[in-house]
This record gives structure tokens, sequence and C-alpha cells, in this order.
């Protein structure tokens, strides 16, 4: 496979197109200091023809192993799973400013409110919350703890559960000088 991501970047346009909810979702993996796995859901997204993640340097997640990360895509509607391994690189600030506004307000908002108020951090309840949130400031311009990471693929693998004849197809593709691909027994 030529272009390793090919694939992946189609049938997430085709998931898409059919409004797969889960089109631009991933499941992203690293460990904490101690080596324990962590698993959150963020937005994958394409910056400069790059596949690339957003977060706030607020939160926990910040401060755990970010150079080596694991995702997972699951496409429903095309009943096709992505594992893909990665090591990550930071967006440079003024690519992370120019996305940023793209962003939904909320989002806005809620990156402003991480400014008092750590991300991952205790708060009395969600009307307290909400209410916080409505008296904060917010500004047009992202704050400092606003980062972003690309995510350099160097193995992918595709599991492709809609096969006639109930056998799925699984196949993996490593990056080692040049891209080899692998059929995997399901």
């Amino acid at each position: 496979m030529e272009d390793h991501l090919s694939q992946f970047r189609t049938d997430r346009e085709q998931a898409a197109k059919l409004q797969d909810p889960n089109a631009n979702l991933c499941a992203f993996a690293n460990n904490d200091a101690a080596g324990r796995p962590y698993v959150r859901t963020l937005v994958l997204r394409e910056v400069e023809g790059k596949l690339a993640v957003f977060l706030n340097k607020s939160s926990p997640k910040w401060n755990q192993n970010l150079s080596n990360v694991a995702l997972c895509v699951y496409l429903d509607c095309l009943k096709v799973q992505y594992r893909l391994l990665a090591t990550t690189q930071p967006i440079p600030e003024e690519l992370v400013a120019q996305s940023w506004q793209f962003r939904p307000e909320p989002p806005k908002r809620m990156d402003w409110f991480y400014e008092e108020h750590s991300q991952s951090s205790v708060i009395q309840s969600r009307e307290h919350l909400l209410k916080k949130l409505d008296e904060s400031s917010f500004h047009n311009q992202p704050p400092k703890t606003v980062s972003g990471l690309f995510l350099n693929v160097d193995e992918i693998e595709r599991l492709d559960l809609n096969q006639a004849n109930g056998i799925h197809d699984r196949r993996r593709y490593r990056k080692t000088n040049e891209w080899q691909e692998e059929t995997l027994v399901p």
C-alpha cells in the first residue's frame, strides 16, 4: 500500500457522508507515568494533510506519556475498525490558534474555563459548573493552554467485518523503511 492512510481517509469520508456519528472520533490511548493505560474519546482531525488531535494543557492527560499513542476508530456504518500506532509531535502554536477558530462556541468557552478550573478537577455539581461557565470570561483567541499533536502513524491495522462469507478481512500496514502489508488471521 503506497499511501498507507488513503483507505483510512476514504473510509472516514464515506462514513461522514453516511452520517456515521463516529466518523470524526477516535479512542485515544496512552500510558501515564506509572505505566497504567488511559483511553478517552477525542475528535480526530486533519491539519495540513496530517492526522491531529487537540488537547488542553490543563488536562491530566497532558502530563501523561504522549510520545507513543494508539488510536481505535470504528466506523459502524461500514463495519470497519482501524487501529493505529503513532508517535506524536506538537502542532505549532500559530496553527493551533488558526484551527481553534473553527471550534464551536461551547468548547471554546470550556477552553477559557480551564484557565481557572483545570480539566478533570472536581466541581460541586453540574449545575454549579454551568453557572460558573456562564459567569466566566470568554475571548475570541485561544488561551495558552490549548495545544495539539500531529500523529505520525507507523502502523495501521484494518479489520473489515462486512464480508459476505462471514470471515473478517484483517490487514496490517507497518512502516520500516517502506510500508509493508501483511494479512492477519482475524
